[in-house]
């Protein structure tokens, strides 16, 4: 019997259940009112005016200091056009699916750390978004307040099955891991597909469907929902040390990506964090919740410390111990799965793992596994040395590490990003038309260019050269020998040019390429 792909399992597993949340009424004209690019701030009050509950926290919302409205608010009217028809419309629809949620509460699952966890990864989705200057604070909020509507939808659908699941992970609270292993889907899927079907924005299901995986394939969506995803990471990350009793690693990591992906110091995530102890106070206002209000964000916070501090030794040992048994890892078909040698700076593929798997790529196309072109993009970080004469090594360390995490960002999962030594750094692209080599080669260097690298308080903008070329075919090691070549005379010239930008050479026909290249042959960019 074929197996069911995951991607078409959620719809029918919606089917299939008994008792599925739905949608209440108001919210239904709320989403039809969302479609209609006609209606007006006034066509959603005279909506929202028909559910009393939903019309005071609105009211609440645009007396809550997230306005820093002067004089109180006392008519839906003025809260809607205090607040905004986007906010209004959002906001409108999660407060219409929370009271209808709430009103039917009922069975073993654990209601009062559903709305804990809903309303802490709500409050820190729109304060992340607030503190990285995104437009999507509003969206953040409502992303964090239905992200977890999956598991409450299996709870009352699949009751049966899911108790067991429920009863045997830590906390009451299963891991969207072990809820693969044991039904082959994860409640974020759920969650998603039932969002969607309720017609919410495209923004916030897609936001829920990508889990917690900082390596889930994103680069395909839209760069808002991009930035959404980035944001709910952050917001994930305060949820669990809030929420979860394994603290330590949690701070660690939650400070690792805020720097990694916005240039954040260790003191600045520190700050955004405890600002979460107001923050909670307000969303516990509005929503009527009283737990997270009583949160103590700054006990925590230390405590979290502590575990981390505790645990430091046994992680050291744990990473020696890894990167131990990478070395005795020797493979020739690589994987990208862990098993293949890593750069400890920059979390890339080395120049061993690199050279292996040029290897493979030859390998399979000259046995006629694989068929298809090859490109390849060489990297050079611009006027290096000065980081490192200006400011100490450690800080030319921090640039090298910040350049890796935007090559891991901005590559596509079929690609090979890897340290080729220094400074330098090369990408493997296979089966990439000469527009998309030129389409990488620009998100590259957008994704470098935006890195703000901290230094005594203030932040270190990175430029980058890069040349690259593309093969249509490629049979032999002397085939990539020419390739690595023009490559990097590419390169070469964009540092001559003066640098920041990139220099491609067409697709070639390698058995006829010799020589040096012709300049009219190469486009390029700044």
């Amino acid at each position: 019997m074929t197996e069911t792909p995951i991607t078409e399992l959620p719809p029918r597993i919606l089917k299939q259940m008994d008792d599925v949340p739905s949608v209440p009424t108001v919210a239904i004209e709320i989403l039809r009112l969302i479609e209609d690019k006609d209606a007006t701030m006034d066509d959603f009050a005279n909506v929202i005016q028909l559910d009393p509950a939903l019309t005071v926290k609105l009211v609440r919302l645009a007396n809550s200091s997230y306005f820093s409205q002067v004089s109180e608010i006392t008519t839906l009217q003025r809260a809607c056009s205090l607040v905004g028809l986007n906010t209004v419309r959002l906001m409108a629809v999660s407060f219409s699916l929370m009271d209808s949620l709430r009103a039917s509460e009922s069975g073993p699952f654990d209601y009062r750390q559903y709305w804990r966890r809903s309303s802490v990864l709500a409050t820190a989705g729109r304060t992340w978004a607030k503190a990285t200057g995104s437009s999507l604070a509003d969206a953040a909020f409502v992303t964090g307040l239905v992200t977890h509507i999956g598991k409450l939808a299996l709870s009352r659908g699949l009751a049966r099955k899911y108790n067991r699941v429920i009863a045997r992970s830590e906390g009451g609270w299963p891991s969207l891991g072990y809820e693969r292993e044991v039904l082959g889907f994860s409640s974020r899927e759920i969650g998603s597909t039932l969002l969607r079907s309720w017609k919410l924005p495209a923004l916030i299901h897609r936001a829920v469907a990508t889990e917690d995986d900082p390596d889930s394939p994103s680069s395909n969506e839209e760069p808002q929902t991009r930035e959404l995803i980035s944001i709910m990471r952050l917001a994930g990350y305060c949820e669990e040390l809030i929420c979860d009793p394994a603290k330590g690693s949690v701070i660690a990591e939650l400070e690792q990506r805020a720097q990694a992906d916005y240039g954040f110091s260790t003191s600045r995530t520190e700050e955004i964090i405890l600002s979460l102890q107001a923050e909670l106070g307000r969303t516990a206002e509005i929503l009527a919740i009283e737990t997270p209000s009583r949160v103590d964000v700054a006990g925590i916070l230390k405590q979290a410390h502590q575990l981390l501090l505790t645990e430091s030794l046994s992680v050291a040992a744990e990473i020696q111990e890894m990167k131990f048994q990478a070395k005795k890892l020797e493979s020739r078909n690589i994987e990208l799965s862990g098993k293949a040698y890593t750069d400890s700076l920059t979390g890339l593929a080395n120049r061993a793992h690199f050279d292996q798997a040029l290897g493979v790529q030859i390998e399979q196309r000259s046995g006629g596994v694989v068929s298809g072109s090859l490109g390849l993009l060489m990297i050079d970080v611009d006027h290096f040395k000065s980081f490192n004469d200006n400011y100490g090594h450690q800080v030319g360390d921090r640039v090298l590490a910040a350049v890796g995490q935007a090559l891991i960002r901005a590559t596509r999962q079929a690609d090979l990003a890897a340290r080729y030594g220094g400074d330098e750094f090369v990408v493997i692209i296979p089966g990439e038309t000469p527009s998309g080599l030129e389409a990488l080669a620009k998100r590259i260097r957008a994704a470098i260019n935006a890195l703000q690298v901290p230094i005594d308080g203030r932040s270190l903008s990175v430029e980058v050269s890069i040349g690259g070329c593309r093969a249509a075919t490629v049979t032999s090691a002397q085939d990539v020998e020419r390739l690595l070549r023009l490559a990097d005379e590419c390169l070469y010239q964009a540092k001559t040019k003066g640098g920041n930008r990139y220099e491609l050479y067409p697709t070639i026909e390698l058995p006829q390429v010799g020589g040096v290249l012709p300049a009219d042959a190469i486009r390029s960019s700044r």
